[in-house]
This record gives C-alpha cells, structure tokens and sequence, in this order.
C-alpha cells in the first residue's frame, strides 16, 4: 500500500531533493497531475487570458499545463527543492515559496484564476505547536478570497475521506464570502476525484446591495408623494 504523503511530515521536509526529483520523475504521477490540471482548466472556464494563481504548484506539472495553454501563472509551494526543480525546467516561471496555511500573501485583487492540484489536504495536519488546522484553513480561504479579482473562479482538487472535514472545507470557504460546492468525479471508484469549485461572488453581492438601495429610494420617493 502506497504511503501518504500528509501523514509522513511536513511538506517542506518530506519533499526533500530525493523526494521531489523522484516525484517529478514518476510518469504515473505525471499523467494523473496532468490530466487533474486539465481538468481543472475544463471546471475554472476561463472567459480570457489572465493570471492565474498554481497552489501548491510542486516540480512544475501543473505549470506546463497551464503554459501549454498559453495561461500566464504564479506559483506557489512550501519545498524549496520542488521549486529549484521547477525553476530548472524554465527558469521565467515565476514561483514562490510560501506556507498557504499562514494565508496568501499576495495584493488584492491579484488573480483571474486559481487552481490546485492535490495541496489542500495537507491543511488539515498539525506539524507544529502552533498549527491549529481550522484556524490555518480559515486563514487560507479568507485570503484566498481576498486575492481574487471580482467574478474570479477557484478550482481546488483534494484528496480527503473524511465527510465532516470536506464539509468543514466547504463551509469555511462559503464563510469567507465564496459561493461553492463541491464536483465529485468518477464517485465510488478507486479513480475518484474531487474539487472545490468557488466564485468570488463581490459583483453579485455589490449589485444586490445596490438594487436594495435603489428599491429603498423608490419606496421613500413614493411614501413622500402620496403621504406626505
């Protein structure tokens, strides 16, 4: 039975510089990495080119996806060895090393698009005194949203079992101000797959606050008129 990686350690020491070219070099991974980015690209439904945001990024498969696509992308990883690997493979990609549990640090309003690949489950594990996962996946989500353009779209692919903590994921990105849900392919099959699929919904609500206003104004107008 194939071991997994969220239960052998951190991110950034499991994926050391034998793990990481052993994981860049795997083609089974490849194909599955791959066709996951792939079909992410199919969920996100890019209207245009813009950025996009690559979590948990790793050695750079998903990268090439999104290249291949001619998709502009940053990405973002806890191994420093994954992303020398990466930056091996071409040298303009533009990747940075981050704890996605600490939040994303980027400026608001930043991405078009954002996508990962097998990362969010490595949320729920607590390697340090001060890991507290509900508190880092809160923090992940409520960033998340904030570096979203209005209308952006998030596919996020996760690999969890448990039914409390998908829900717990899902609810705790439709708190931070996502609308979501989850997209389960192949269910019930060893080749399952699932993804969060998120819209930053800022426009609608902005637009619903406006109509309120603007029905708020009518109502005044007319009580003015005829009852004054």
């Amino acid at each position: 039975m194939s071991k997994i990686p969220e239960l052998c350690g951190p991110p950034e020491i499991y994926y050391n510089a034998i793990e990481s070219r052993k994981y860049d070099t795997n083609s089974r991974i490849q194909s599955i990495q791959r066709e996951i980015t792939i079909r992410c690209l199919d969920l996100l439904d890019l209207k245009s080119s813009g950025l996009i945001l690559d979590i948990g990024c790793g050695t750079g498969i998903s990268g090439s996806v999104l290249s291949d696509h001619n998709l502009n992308w940053i990405g973002l990883d806890i191994s420093k060895d994954m992303l020398n690997i990466c930056k091996e493979k071409d040298e303009t990609n533009c990747v940075i090393k981050g704890d996605i549990g600490e939040g994303l640090c980027f400026q608001p309003g930043t991405f078009d698009g954002v996508i990962s690949v097998s990362a969010l489950q490595w949320l729920f594990q607590s390697y340090k005194n001060n890991h507290v996962p509900k508190k880092r996946i809160r923090l992940f989500f409520t960033s998340l949203f904030s570096i979203c353009k209005p209308e952006t779209k998030c596919v996020l692919q996760f690999y969890l079992k448990n039914k409390k903590d998908i829900e717990f994921l899902k609810n705790e990105a439709l708190r931070a101000g996502f609308y979501g849900s989850i997209n389960i392919d192949k269910p019930n099959t060893k080749h399952m797959k699932q993804y969060l699929i998120l819209t930053n919904s800022y426009i609608k609500t902005n637009k619903i606050k406006n109509l309120i206003c603007e029905l708020f104004k009518i109502i005044l107008i007319f009580l003015k008129n005829n009852f004054a």
